[in-house]
């Protein structure tokens, strides 16, 4: 009758011992057989033992994806939404253009300066289709001015120019 504490006890032992390498097997960690092997040559000190169990709570799951991993997939992300915006504001833009270029409408031309401002203030330059347009514009405005000597022309000249050489809108 004695012998079934002793073995109770052995057995409780036993569990307690091999705590860390059953948690690292049911928990699928990567390195459960390291733990194992920890565990059976140096779990039989109490710092030993106490290092198998962190090496379980901070391992990392087999087949588990990393934190950098998800980190860079999440911004991949945002990066294609970000450039996805980017497009439809640039096709936004162009429809505009060509919409005040066809009607000469004050309303379509206001709208229009008020995307580019938007566009402008999120991806700090303007789209590449605005800037053509500025660098053809000035060309045209050029070709006039050589025809005319219009004086009026220079400032507007000189407005499309740095739009198109900087791709941003001129400070006022």
């Amino acid at each position: 009758m004695e012998l079934v504490p002793l073995m109770l006890f052995v057995l409780v032992g036993a569990v307690i011992y091999f705590l860390p390498s059953f948690l690292a097997f049911f928990g699928k960690k990567k390195s459960r057989w390291l733990i194992l092997m920890l565990n059976l040559t140096v779990g039989w000190t109490v710092i030993g033992w106490v290092l198998c169990m962190v090496a379980v709570f901070l391992g990392q799951q087999a087949g588990a994806e990393t934190w950098t991993a998800k980190l860079k997939r999440v911004e991949e992300r945002q990066t294609i939404q970000k450039r996805q915006q980017q497009l439809i504001m640039e096709r936004r833009v162009g429809a505009l253009m060509a919409r005040f270029e066809a009607t000469r409408d004050e309303v379509d031309l206001l709208q229009m300066n008020l995307t580019l401002r938007e566009y402008e203030s999120l991806y700090g330059r303007l789209p590449d289709v605005y800037i053509r347009s500025a660098k053809a514009g000035a060309e045209e405005l050029i070709e006039k001015y050589k025809k005319t000597h219009d004086e009026t022309l220079v400032p507007q000249i000189q407005y499309l120019n740095r739009v198109a050489r900087e791709g941003k809108t001129p400070p006022a």
